[in-house]
């Protein structure tokens, strides 16, 4: 069972989405949120710095170091922990394996250790060690016990031994949708791991349907504290979809980030969503009040079902379809705000989709609308379209 100790409670944001990179400033805002909101933490660990991820071994030069520097004094002083993830799985070279799994005098060890020792100097005492998202046939033979799951494990402990601060880990296999692409993996990993490392998981899925003690209490015969790393709001995956819904079948409030879209007015509205759920008020109507906290018109109320959440079904047949658009059109070009401006783009593809899902549109609106093999696709395949 996740432990309550207000002390060891980690819940926050995750800047750790493929596609949208934030500015300092909006990393600044997101802490500022944070502090408003009685949330403790920050990881940083976005795709697409490739000083986090591709180009790991490299150094941070001296422009991001100013800012990096910067954006920890200032967490420090609104009392937020900042988190710093280095991922360097996608092509850590482990040595020869049929010697010491983690031998010292394999050099990217030591590419990982100075990498760390920089991060530290910018006055962080929290790194995550992120083995996400890798190829693992590159390196192991996941028919064996000892291999991968010891070696991730391995790597964090020489970390955790190395430096006196706090260690993180995102294992390779992250949640229970993972654990067929190697069925050792959890257990020679936890078996192996320092207690003291926490560990980040997504729970059933990926995109977990819904969370409680449940998904997570396999891991109880360990000691690590566990983290739940939930991705209701990320989009990366579909990147012309949004979330924008209260958060739904979850019943787990303490260890639990938010990892979220990257577009700043948007996850500053979804961290606001994130804290009625903390304080267990997540009803609709508090999160209406949030809608008209950032004055979005009562309108959106029309179409939210279609932006709830990532399992929304719609009917097949819907009568209202005419009001959903006239609802879809005042958002588009009466609402303006910096929210509307970054709602924009999915709100015009889900009219697009309305359009063409009830034969309201016409061919040549399709081919200019949506792209060139998904166009193709649907007229190809005799869906009927207004000849306009």
């Amino acid at each position: 069972m996740i432990r309550k100790s207000k002390l060891l409670n980690f819940t926050g944001y995750i800047e750790g989405y493929y596609g949208k990179l934030l500015t300092w400033n909006d990393r600044c805002k997101i802490i500022e949120k944070l502090k408003s909101n009685g949330m403790s933490t920050y990881l940083y660990a976005p795709k697409e710095d490739i000083y986090h991820r591709l180009r790991w071994r490299e150094l941070y030069p001296q422009i991001i170091i100013e800012s990096f520097t910067s954006f920890i004094e200032f967490s420090k002083i609104k009392k937020v922990k900042v988190v710093v993830g280095i991922a360097p799985g996608l092509d850590f070279d482990y040595g020869d394996p049929s010697k010491e799994l983690i031998n010292k005098n394999v050099s990217d060890l030591k590419s990982l250790e100075k990498k760390c020792l920089q991060i530290i100097s910018f006055g962080v005492n929290n790194i995550a060690l992120m083995f996400d998202d890798i190829d693992i046939s590159k390196h192991f033979d996941v028919t064996k016990q000892n291999d991968e799951g010891l070696l991730h494990a391995k790597i964090a402990n020489h970390l955790k031994k190395k430096f006196k601060i706090n260690i993180f880990v995102v294992p390779r296999v992250y949640s229970d949708e993972l654990i067929p692409t190697n069925k050792y993996y959890l257990n020679i990993f936890f078996e192996t791991l320092n207690n003291n490392i926490k560990v980040f998981y997504c729970g059933t899925d990926i995109v977990a349907r819904d969370l409680s003690p449940r998904n997570i209490k396999k891991f109880e015969k360990y000691n690590n504290k566990i983290i739940v790393w939930d991705n209701f709001y990320a989009n990366d995956y579909c990147p012309k979809k949004i979330f924008l819904g209260k958060l739904s079948k979850r019943t787990i409030t303490s260890n639990i980030m938010l990892n979220l879209t990257g577009m700043i007015e948007t996850d500053l509205f979804l961290l606001d969503v994130f804290d009625i759920y903390l304080k267990r008020k997540n009803s609709l109507k508090n999160w209406k009040e949030i809608l008209n906290k950032y004055e979005v018109p009562h309108k959106f109320t029309l179409i939210f079902h279609m932006v709830e959440h990532p399992f929304v079904v719609l009917e097949n047949k819907d009568k209202n379809i005419s009001k959903y658009i006239d609802a879809i059109d005042f958002l588009l070009w009466k609402w303006k705000s910096p929210l509307s401006r970054e709602w924009y783009s999915f709100l015009f593809n889900l009219k697009n989709d309305l359009l063409i899902r009830y034969d309201l549109t016409s061919t040549k609106k399709i081919l200019k609308t949506e792209t060139l093999p998904l166009g193709q696709y649907l007229i190809k395949n005799s869906i009927k379209f207004l000849e306009k």
